[in-house]
């Protein structure tokens, strides 16, 4: 729930908590959910369709009519800045730390295109880190920047960038992660360095378009918004299309330096060192 400003619906529970947890509880919460609201069946594949409608009405349309419950989800909120990360502790290796610096976002269909150029702006961004941190500590780590977008809500997404680092390079982590997010706002990147981020995005997307369970995924919720329906032909179009002008525009949207917020993962006994450094390297 950290990301969540500690909402509880996206907390880990303790183990006490999941040993308390009984059959009698879990149906208490689910039998009312799974009993009303409408039901969205989606079939793609090598099928013959009318087979296909014949199957459902005689599964699912043979249930007896149910309520249909208006769908109204609950905004998740995203935490305040802060001008220190947020300081966790392990039990591993002293060597090992981590680092987390997230930036609010959006969500919803009505900006689709956004959120997939929001992706191409998560590559170069991890792309850029990786060889920072290459650079500036000889140190081959693996960094890794997402961003993720909730199509069903208009608000509650990231961009996230993490990595695994030695705990003296954790303000190096934010403190690159931040040229890098400035640099991205300051002015547009390059057609040649778009071009190397897009090419390998476009190659993945037409593997996975051959996969039936892309498909079903790209189309869910479509019975209700057919908004849904129509994104799915524009996204290579989304993607492909970007510009460096595209990117550098998210940068400046979201990217913003009043916004961030950062979590460090140090070894114990390493907590006050780690504040320390991280607010000197800010």
């Amino acid at each position: 729930g950290l990301l969540r400003s500690g909402d509880a619906r996206w907390a880990t529970p303790t183990p006490t908590q999941i040993g308390a947890l009984t059959p009698a509880d879990f149906r208490k919460l689910w039998a009312p959910q799974l009993a009303a609201g409408t039901i969205e069946v989606s079939v793609f594949g090598d099928m013959k369709s009318d087979e296909a409608v014949a199957a459902v009405a005689a599964t699912f349309g043979a249930m007896k009519p149910r309520l249909a419950e208006p769908i109204n989800p609950r905004s998740a909120a995203f935490p305040a800045h802060n001008a220190q990360p947020v300081v966790r502790t392990h039990d591993g290796a002293d060597t090992q730390a981590a680092a987390v610096i997230a930036w609010p976002t959006g969500g919803g269909i009505a900006e689709v295109r956004t959120s997939r150029q929001l992706d191409v702006l998560a590559q170069l961004f991890s792309d850029r880190l990786f060889e920072g941190l290459r650079q500036a500590s000889g140190a081959s780590y693996s960094p890794q920047v997402a961003s993720q977008w909730p199509l069903g809500a208009t608000s509650g997404g990231r961009i996230m960038a993490i990595g695994q680092v030695t705990p003296a390079n954790v303000p190096l982590f934010f403190r690159l992660a931040r040229e890098i997010a400035a640099d991205l706002a300051a002015k547009p990147v390059s057609v040649d360095e778009l071009a190397r981020t897009i090419q390998p995005m476009q190659q993945q997307l037409m593997r996975a378009s051959t996969s039936s369970q892309f498909w079903l995924g790209q189309w869910a919720g479509g019975a209700y918004d057919p908004r849904r329906i129509a994104a799915v032909r524009t996204i290579g179009r989304d993607v492909m299309g970007a510009t460096p002008a595209d990117i550098q525009a998210l940068a400046a949207r979201y990217l913003r330096p009043d916004t961030d917020w950062t979590l460090a993962v140090v070894p114990k006994g390493k907590v006050a060192s780690a504040a320390v450094s991280t607010a000197a390297a800010r």
